[in-house]
């Protein structure tokens, strides 16, 4: 077994079975070894120059920037299964994002990943749902339906969850276009 620091060790002529390497597993040793002098020295010294790297500090940036896109993406995706639209319009959003002067980058602006950002955000409120009612001791579920003057069905349906003395209702509704989760309370 090595330790983390022996690079460092090895330049300053550190003498320590750790740096030559070591059989000794017992945890005991470890935190002695840890608990040294030197050891704390050198690895403060260590991380302080692994973060202050200009390569960090620009993969750093470069991944915040990535980040940033594919938030404004996730954003319109999200608005237009909210109300219904189709997947086709993503495209000209984009395009309308980036004429506003909004960076949102020549990849992913097409149908077909906006259908990917949607499926993404409901397998995720799908997995909070779900997590609250593992969490509750009591749940209801609830449905009802109405048919309006054009003939398209509204259901409604409604989980109501009592958690740590708390009561939530989750209410959904699902028009002709799909299940779509209204408000959570």
């Amino acid at each position: 077994m090595f330790c983390t620091c022996l690079t460092w060790c090895r330049d300053n002529k550190v003498d320590s079975n750790f740096v030559t390497g070591t059989g000794n597993f017992k945890l005991e040793t470890v935190k002695q070894h840890e608990a040294t002098k030197w050891h704390m020295y050198y690895a403060a010294k260590y991380a302080k120059a692994e973060g202050e790297a200009p390569a960090v500090k620009c993969l750093k940036q470069l991944l915040q920037q990535d980040a940033e896109k594919l938030q404004h993406k996730f954003r319109t995706a999200h608005v237009l299964a909210k109300h219904g639209k189709s997947f086709l319009d993503f495209n000209f959003i984009c395009s309308l994002d980036k004429v506003k002067g909004l960076d949102v980058g020549s990849t992913y602006c097409n149908d077909k990943a906006a259908r990917c950002f949607v499926a993404s955000i409901a397998y995720t409120e799908r997995m909070k749902i779900i997590d609250k009612i593992r969490d509750a001791k009591f749940f209801s579920f609830s449905c009802d339906g109405t048919t309006d003057f054009t003939g398209e069905d509204l259901e409604c349906f409604y989980i109501r969850i009592c958690s740590k003395g708390t009561i939530n209702v989750i209410n959904f509704c699902s028009f002709c276009f799909g299940l779509v989760k209204i408000s959570s309370g």
